[in-house]
């Protein structure tokens, strides 16, 4: 559930991430690595260098998640890949009063 957050929140809120990333990127890091631990716990421990941290699997795949789109959005944008049509109006924001 937490994957969603850069697709639909971030993504339909700012309009800044691009429409063509691959939002798949955090779902398939967190799978692995709750698979590696046998789908027993959703706590992975994180290596970095010499240092082990404790850290759960959908918060670091949330990160990566991110980190993908960001990075893709900026590429997309360097290639000037098309956006895509909006075509949200004014009216479309204002409430109904009826």
């Amino acid at each position: 559930m937490i994957q969603t957050l850069p697709a639909v929140v971030l993504g339909h809120y700012t309009g800044w991430f691009h429409r063509r990333r691959l939002p798949a990127a955090g779902i398939i890091v967190g799978t692995a690595m709750v698979a590696s631990l046998g789908f027993s716990t959703s706590v992975f421990r994180l290596q970095i260098g010499e240092l082990t941290l404790p850290c759960y699997a959908a918060l670091a795949s949330l990160v990566v998640n991110l980190a993908v789109t960001v990075a893709l959005t900026f590429l997309l944008n360097v290639i000037h890949t098309a956006r895509g049509r909006d075509d949200t109006i004014e009216a479309d924001y204002q409430e109904a009063t009826s």
